[in-house]
């Protein structure tokens, strides 16, 4: 987040974002406060409202 350069794909979604990571074969999974984006090269942009998940886990 600091320091970081924000690819473009991440500015094209607009807003603040609070941080993104890089995905596999391109895109980015981007949060904001209010909700969760996926970036896929060529493809709609999935966003997903935070109050849509009822748990979630990190695995390695």
């Amino acid at each position: 987040m600091f320091g970081k350069k924000k690819p473009e794909e991440v500015s094209a979604l607009g807003g603040r974002p609070i941080d993104w990571a890089g995905l596999d074969g391109g895109g980015y999974v981007v949060t904001f406060a209010d909700a969760l984006a996926v970036t896929q090269p060529e493809q709609e942009v999935l966003r997903h409202e935070w109050s849509d998940f009822e748990n979630a886990s990190w695995s390695e």
